[in-house]
């Protein structure tokens, strides 16, 4: 009885790798992909080059994720099997948070320089600055309140300590380091009740002002 069971028990499990790895029974016959739509999902699948008909199980996931993370504009993904025959690529595109001076890349929340995929938000602003000054900037760009990031033209940086923030006005706002950036506010708040060219918060303690708004010519 024991050596019917075990001849059985070989016999199912030889089916069962047969079906699994060889046979036409759960092979890859769709593709989908989530997190982008449009013209990105086409971009996504040339990518990913997900071979229609291979056995589900010898599909090499690794292999898929990293042709989809040669896309510069691809944040992170993952390779999903749909059982039986579906295979599901689940993307997370950057955003951009503002634009690179002088090019036609964007910048992620996190500093990642990207070419977009698509036409941008023109109401973005401009990041000057590399390195450590510009994931400063970024940093900067993060924390300050919405009301004052809707009025940031440009953001500029070279250290950890000099972010300047021109807004669309041509006022200046010397900003310092990312550190505080709540106590920074609401004291640039209060100084912005004085018209001035310059506001100065980098050391909010001590914050001053400098000149007077350039008035508009014409």
């Amino acid at each position: 009885m024991f050596r019917f069971v075990f001849i059985v028990a070989v016999v199912v499990a030889g089916a069962l790798v047969w079906v699994v790895w060889f046979s036409s029974v759960l092979v890859i016959r769709k593709v989908e992909v989530t997190g982008v739509s449009g013209i990105l999902v086409n971009r996504v699948l040339d990518a990913a080059d997900v071979p229609i008909g291979l056995q589900m199980a010898r599909l090499d996931t690794e292999q898929v994720r990293a042709g989809i993370e040669t896309l510069p504009w691809v944040r992170a993904s993952a390779v999903v099997r749909s059982w039986p025959r579906g295979v599901v690529l689940v993307v997370e595109p950057r955003e951009a948070a503002a634009l690179l001076e002088g090019s036609q890349a964007a910048l992620d929340a996190g500093g990642a320089v990207f070419v977009p995929p698509e036409p941008l938000d023109p109401g973005l602003p401009t990041v000057r600055g590399d390195g450590v000054g510009l994931v400063t900037a970024m940093s900067v760009l993060g924390t300050i309140p919405p009301e004052l990031l809707s009025r940031v033209a440009l953001a500029s940086a070279t250290t950890r300590d000099n972010v300047e923030l021109i807004l669309d006005s041509g006022i200046v706002i010397r900003w310092g380091s990312a550190e505080r950036p709540l106590l920074k506010a609401r004291v640039l708040k209060a100084l912005m009740k004085t018209r001035a060219r310059v506001y100065d918060v980098a050391s909010p303690e001590l914050p001053t002002t400098i000149g007077q708004p350039i008035a508009p010519t014409g």
